[in-house]
C-alpha cells in the first residue's frame, strides 16, 4: 500500500566531485590530458514502470559583471548530453544504476567564484517514462568543481623561487625576491632582501611582499573589461608559542637520555568530529601544557635594521597569501575562460639614508602562477569541530557535503582520510585552547558502529601516502 502513494526518485552521483584540467599550450601535436567525469544515475521505483529513456547532462555556466555601468551576463560555455535508450523496458520496484561518463577538454574554464563572476559545472539527470501520467522526472543538480593545473593529476604544484640581482647607487649590490616550494592560495612563502656592500649607511624601515591581481573580463560579444587592480599585503607569519615549546622539551627530554615525547601527529587518529576524550586528553603531559595555538601574524620592528656602511645585511620573513576570499587562482594559458586572473608578485624595500629624511622605496616584481588547492571546497564544508551532542552518520550516496567520500584527493594527492588522520588531533585541540573540554559527539557509520570502535581500523587502513609519510625522518 506504501509503494502505491510513493513516487519514482532519481538522483546523481559522481566518483569524484574535484576535476583537474592542465590546458596545453602551443604545441597542437602535444597529447592533450582530457580528464573524464564519471558517475552513476540511480533511480528508484516504488513499483514496476516503463522506462523511455535516461538523458544526462553536463553543463556549465558563466556569470560576468564587468562593475559600475556594465550588464551581467550569463553564457552557456560547455554542454554535452548522453542518452540511454531503453525503448520503453519495465523495469522491476527497487533502485537501478546506470553509469555515465563525460569527456572534459583540457581547455574548459575553471570554476571561478569572485566579485566578477563565476563559473558552476553541473550534472543532472532527465528520465522520460512511457507513460502518460507520469511523462519525465529531473534530478537535482549535483555541482562539480573543475580546477586548473600546471602539473598532471597526482603531482604537487611547481615551485617558484625567483631572485633579482642588480645594482642601485645607494643600495649597492643587492639580491631580492621569493621562494615557495608551492605557491597556492592561503600557503608560505619567503621574501628576502640582501645588501652585499651598502656604500652609505642606511636605515631599513620594512620589506613587505604584496600580490597584484588584475581581472579581465570577457563578454560574449568580444567586449573586454579590465577593472582596477587589486593589491594585497602579504601578513607575516609569526612563530607560534606553541611550537617553540614542544621543540624545547623535546631537546630537554633528548639530553637527559630519554626519549622525547611522541608528536602530536603520531598520536592516536581520532575523528576530527568528536572532542578530544578525556583518558586521551589526561594521558599526554606535553598536549596538556602546551596547546597548539591558532597561526599569529606578527610584524617586523620599525625600523627593521640600521646598517652601516660597507656592512652586508640580510633579511628573510615567512609571509602567507591571502585566503580565497581575497586571492583567486591564476588562470592558466590556453584555458577558454571568461573570468582571466593573472598575478604579479612584488617585494619591495623602503629605507633611508642615515643623514637624510627622505624615504626611498625600490621594488621588483614578476609574474607568477598561483595554484589552488583543491581540497577547499569541501574542507570549508566541515562541520565545526567539538560539536556538541550531534550525531553524524557518513553517507557516501548523499549530496550533504559531510557525508561526502573521504578518499576524494586534493590538489596534493592526499585524500581527506589521510588529512584528517594526519591533522585532525591537532586541529580539535587547537578548538579546545579556546573553549575548553565539552563531551565528545558521537560518529557513527551507517551500521550504527562508532569512531571509538574504528579508531584501530581506520589506523590500519591508512593511505600508502600516509604511510610513506610516516617512515620520512
Amino acid at each position: 500500500m506504501q509503494s502505491f502513494f510513493s513516487s519514482p526518485s532519481v538522483r546523481v552521483s559522481v566518483e569524484e566531485d574535484v576535476i583537474f584540467v592542465t590546458p596545453v599550450i602551443g604545441d597542437i601535436d602535444s597529447p592533450t590530458q582530457d580528464p573524464e567525469l564519471k558517475g552513476h544515475v540511480v533511480l528508484e521505483l516504488p513499483s514496476s514502470k516503463a522506462v523511455s529513456g535516461i538523458k544526462v547532462i553536463l553543463e556549465a555556466l558563466c556569470d560576468v559583471w564587468g562593475g559600475e555601468r556594465h550588464p551581467y551576463e550569463t553564457t552557456t560555455v560547455l554542454r554535452k548530453e548522453l542518452d540511454l535508450h531503453l525503448g520503453g523496458e519495465k523495469l522491476e520496484p527497487g533502485k537501478h544504476a546506470f553509469g555515465f561518463a563525460f569527456i572534459i577538454p583540457s581547455s574548459a574554464d575553471s570554476s571561478q567564484r569572485c566579485i566578477y563572476g563565476r563559473t558552476r559545472y553541473s550534472v543532472r539527470a532527465i528520465v522520460n517514462f512511457d507513460s502518460r501520467l507520469s511523462s519525465t522526472l529531473s534530478s537535482p543538480h549535483e555541482y562539480v568543481w573543475v580546477s586548473p593545473s600546471q602539473t598532471a593529476p597526482g603531482e604537487v604544484p611547481l615551485p617558484t623561487d625567483w631572485t633579482t640581482h642588480h645594482f642601485d647607487e645607494r643600495l649597492g649590490p643587492f639580491s631580492m625576491g621569493f621562494s615557495s616550494p608551492h605557491l597556492t592560495v592561503a600557503g608560505l612563502g619567503q621574501i628576502h632582501l640582501k645588501l652585499h656592500d651598502p656604500p652609505t649607511a642606511l636605515t631599513i624601515i620594512a620589506l613587505t611582499g604584496t600580490i597584484v591581481q588584475h581581472f579581465r573580463i570577457i563578454y560574449k560579444d568580444g567586449t573586454v573589461v579590465e577593472p582596477r587592480e587589486a593589491r594585497h599585503v602579504l601578513p607575516k607569519v609569526g612563530r607560534r608559542k606553541s611550537d617553540a615549546a614542544v621543540e624545547g622539551d623535546d631537546e630537554r627530554e633528548s639530553s637527559r637520555g630519554r626519549s622525547a615525547p611522541a608528536s602530536p601527529l603520531a598520536s592516536p587518529r581520532l575523528s576530527p568530529f568528536s572532542r578530544t576524550p578525556a583518558s586521551s586528553r589526561s594521558a599526554s603531559p606535553l598536549q596538556r601544557r602546551h596547546p597548539v595555538e591558532p597561526e599569529s601574524y606578527s610584524p617586523d620592528p620599525v625600523p627593521l635594521a640600521r646598517v652601516a656602511a660597507g656592512q652586508p645585511y640580510e633579511h628573510s620573513r615567512i609571509c602567507r597569501i591571502p585566503d580565497a576570499d581575497h586571492v583567486r587562482p591564476t588562470t592558466l594559458p590556453g584555458s577558454k575562460a571568461q573570468i582571466v586572473v593573472t598575478h604579479r608578485l612584488s617585494v619591495e624595500v623602503r629605507y633611508q639614508e642615515t643623514d637624510k629624511d627622505e624615504e626611498l622605496r625600490l621594488a621588483v616584481e614578476q609574474a607568477v602562477t598561483i595554484s589552488g588547492c583543491s581540497a577547499l571546497p569541501d574542507n570549508f564544508c566541515l562541520p565545526a569541530y567539538g560539536a556538541e551532542g550531534e550525531t553524524l552518520a557518513f553517507d557516501e550516496e548523499t549530496s550533504d557535503p559531510r557525508s561526502r567520500s573521504l578518499h576524494a584527493h586534493c590538489f596534493c594527492n592526499l585524500s581527506t582520510k589521510v588529512l584528517l588522520d594526519r591533522d585532525g588531533d591537532r586541529l580539535r585541540r587547537a578548538a579546545d585552547t579556546d573553549s575548553g573540554y565539552t563531551p565528545a559527539a558521537t560518529v557513527s557509520d551507517r551500521s550504527g558502529r562508532t569512531a571509538a570502535g574504528e579508531r584501530s581500523q581506520r589506523a590500519a587502513a591508512k593511505s600508502p601516502a600516509w604511510r610513506a609519510g610516516e617512515s620520512q625522518p
